[in-house]
């Protein structure tokens, strides 16, 4: 897993980043949208969410943190047709897609736990499934770009993660773990 971090995006502001200049076979993207803990503190000490005791975060992400205009680029080339406004509908399909959900024997969300109203207000993650390109360009590295608007009335942070595909060996008799090309 790569992690990636974009910091004081304003409040209506746009961003485009370069989050990896090469990965190979990336998996799936991740983007946790926090507050900003600076401009957002009454007080002198301003706490990251995810290190205050008074947060639920990463356990959740920001209350009805919004991206409009996303986009992820794959080496230069766009994975939607063109920038969405990231919704429910989204989450479920991009969720569904990726093969994450009970093994892939699920094709949708069937624990019921996040709905869409609790995914607006307090799970509002941003996943992209990452695997639709060509099978003879997953042992090439991948630069991952990603770029939208913080439609939130507060500065906001967002976190990044990169899951990406690696094949190991391990030896049962003596523990030595290897790496296995693709």
């Amino acid at each position: 897993m790569y992690q990636y971090s974009i910091t004081n995006v304003a409040a209506g502001g746009s961003f485009n980043q370069i989050i990896s200049n090469g990965i190979v076979d990336p998996q799936e993207l991740v983007v946790v949208p926090l507050i900003n803990p600076i401009g957002n503190s009454t007080t002198v000490t301003t706490l990251e969410p995810y290190v205050s005791p008074f947060d639920s975060c990463p356990g959740t992400t920001c209350p009805y943190a919004s991206i409009s205009n996303y986009q992820v680029q794959l080496s230069g080339q766009n994975v939607y047709q063109s920038p969405i406004t990231y919704d429910w509908d989204a989450f479920v399909s991009e969720v569904a897609q990726s093969g994450s959900l009970n093994g892939a024997q699920s094709t949708g969300l069937m624990s019921g736990l996040i709905g869409e109203k609790e995914w607006s207000a307090a799970y509002r993650y941003y996943v992209t499934n990452l695997k639709r390109r060509i099978p003879a360009n997953n042992m090439v590295p991948i630069s991952i770009g990603l770029s939208g608007v913080n439609n939130t009335s507060r500065a906001m942070n967002y976190l990044v993660f990169v899951t990406y595909k690696r094949k190991i060996a391990i030896n049962v008799i003596d523990g030595t773990v290897r790496r296995v090309a693709q």
